[in-house]
């Protein structure tokens, strides 16, 4: 296929924006994708082709409102809009974690080969590879450890202080030392 539409409803009817940009997306890379919407307008871009936006209609919601679910690759009544992969997906600039989501999502499978199907063994110390638009990071929240890689030790030794006293002339009780 050689398009990509951004459809959404605010309340007055879907309305689609599309980018064809006339080669084929199906050519086993990646592409980005980047769709918004504001109060003002409706933009879509694809790779480096240029932006199609769309002027926002006047009436209808500003907001909007997620009463259902959010669908991305294919609309509740056409879930087979979309055949491939998707590595990462930002939704309001929180980077959502696609392998959790895929688990419970009817339809989705996980294990889209991406960055971490070849980076995460530098994952140390029991990190987490998490895909980024970009490359990878490696989720260090449930080890010991920080660093880019999970690889720096955290200082966790903990000392212990034994105050010793000294008094002359006084036995010490058994199993103990004595000091004089």
């Amino acid at each position: 296929s050689t398009e990509v539409v951004f459809s959404f409803d605010v309340g007055n009817g879907p309305l689609e924006v599309k980018v064809k940009t006339g080669l084929p997306l199906n050519d086993n890379r990646w592409h980005r994708v980047q769709a918004e919407r504001n109060v003002k307008e409706a933009s879509l871009r694809v790779d480096d082709f240029p932006a199609t936006i769309q002027e926002a209609p006047s009436d209808g919601f500003i907001h909007l409102q997620l009463n259902s679910q959010l669908f991305i690759g294919g609309t509740a009544s056409r879930l087979k809009g979309f055949l491939g992969c998707i590595r990462s997906l930002q939704l309001n600039g929180i980077t959502l974690n696609l392998e959790e989501r895929a688990r419970i999502t009817p339809g989705v499978r996980p294990g889209c080969p991406g960055h971490c199907s070849s980076y995460a063994a530098l994952c140390q110390n029991q990190g987490r590879c998490v895909e980024k638009a970009n490359g990878f990071s490696c989720d260090c929240s449930q080890s010991a450890h920080t660093g880019a890689f999970c690889h720096k030790g955290t200082d966790s030794l903990i000392t212990f202080y034994q105050k010793i006293h000294r008094q002359k002339h006084e036995k010490a009780p058994k199993a103990s030392k004595t000091f004089d």
